[in-house]
């Protein structure tokens, strides 16, 4: 089915129809299929993960690679099929409606829910203090790589900053939290550059494309729900500052993206520990991925990226 150009497009819209009816999905994802499958999912499933609504899923056992199986199941509706590996196209696939049926499947769906682990570690406003500690965790000891949609603001000198906010008429309480979050993440940027890589990834619109996606400062790790957007003539201060910094760091590689996929999502893939998906706008969620082949998918599906 993923060979076909046509289906994603289908099968997204149908999943982004029961996201609008306000829907929670419970999603069991084949981490085993072959590698090109696994970055098209990747490309299709973020942008549903930021809307909070689903939780992903693996199986930990070793999948049968000879008999498949399929199942989904609604309050109203069950849908089952079986197949034989490599050989889809000739399976069979059953749609249930009767209440007894639908029944039976809903307690099948719920004892396979029951051998699965949870694909990412999902954080919410609720649980920033558990976020925080799990993200200076991952740091600590390793190189990462930033593909950033939005400036994470620890980036910018303190003046550049300071004008943006200001700009922006953040009120007192909302700058005051960002520039004692700008102090302290100072303090672990310049240790991370003394001692790892840090591979920073921008975009790089012109005038003419700055519009459509408009970069801002990334506070998602702040959980304020607010954005403040950048000019282009703030952006092209900022990318100044962060040719400058390059230049007086060793550690710090400087890229950019002509044409970044997702907007308002930063990726933060660090060594082959653990990947950090940030949604920066509201609501904000953060999904933290310590699985092997996810974070290899993770490192190998960022498209190319040139030097400009």
């Amino acid at each position: 089915m993923a060979s076909d150009p046509e289906f994603p497009k289908k099968y997204m819209l149908g999943m982004a129809l029961m996201l609008k009816k306000g829907l929670h999905l419970h999603q069991i994802h084949d981490v085993n299929r072959p590698f090109p499958e696994m970055m098209l999912g990747l490309e299709s499933w973020i942008p549903l993960y930021m809307t909070g609504q689903i939780s992903p899923y693996y199986l930990p056992a070793s999948q049968n690679q000879v008999f498949l199986h399929f199942l989904k199941v609604s309050g109203v509706a069950a849908l089952e099929g079986t197949a034989i590996a490599g050989h889809q196209a000739s399976g069979r696939y059953v749609l249930y409606r009767s209440k007894e049926d639908v029944k039976h499947y809903q307690v099948r769906a719920k004892q396979l829910l029951s051998k699965a682990h949870p694909l990412m570690n999902i954080y919410r406003q609720d649980k920033a203090e558990l976020f925080h500690k799990k993200q200076r965790q991952a740091f600590a000891g390793s190189s990462c790589k930033i593909i950033c949609s939005n400036l994470p603001v620890y980036f910018l000198p303190k003046e550049l900053l300071l004008g943006v906010l200001e700009k922006a008429k953040t009120n007192r309480m909302t700058r005051s939290a960002i520039i004692q979050y700008y102090r302290s993440s100072q303090d672990v940027l310049q240790t991370q550059l003394r001692e790892h890589k840090v591979h920073l990834v921008v975009p790089a619109p012109d005038a003419a494309s700055f519009e459509s996606c408009a970069p801002g400062l990334a506070l998602a790790d702040l959980f304020l729900d607010k954005e403040i957007s950048l000019t282009f003539e703030e952006y092209a201060a900022c990318i100044k500052a962060l040719r400058k910094m390059e230049e007086e760091n060793e550690n710090l590689q400087l890229e950019f993206d002509p044409s970044p996929i997702f907007h308002h999502i930063n990726i933060c893939i660090i060594g082959d520990k653990s990947v950090i998906v940030s949604k920066e706008k509201s609501p904000t969620i953060h999904f933290v991925i310590h699985h092997k082949k996810m974070i290899r998918a993770f490192r190998n599906f960022i498209p190319p990226i040139v030097d400009k």
